[in-house]
C-alpha cells in the first residue's frame, strides 16, 4: 500500500503515528504503543 501522510499526532494525553490516504475512504490506521516513547525525526 501506500500512504499520502505519516505523522505523529496527539489524542488526548497519548502520542499516535497516524497514517493516511487521502483518496480512500475506507479508514485511517492509527497506531498507539504500549509505553511513552514515540519519537519524531
Amino acid at each position: 500500500g501506500a500512504c499520502d501522510s505519516i505523522f505523529v499526532d496527539e489524542i488526548g494525553e497519548t502520542h499516535v503515528i497516524i497514517f493516511k490516504h487521502a483518496k480512500s475512504h475506507i479508514a485511517t490506521l492509527i497506531l498507539r504503543g504500549s509505553t511513552d516513547q514515540v519519537s519524531c525525526t
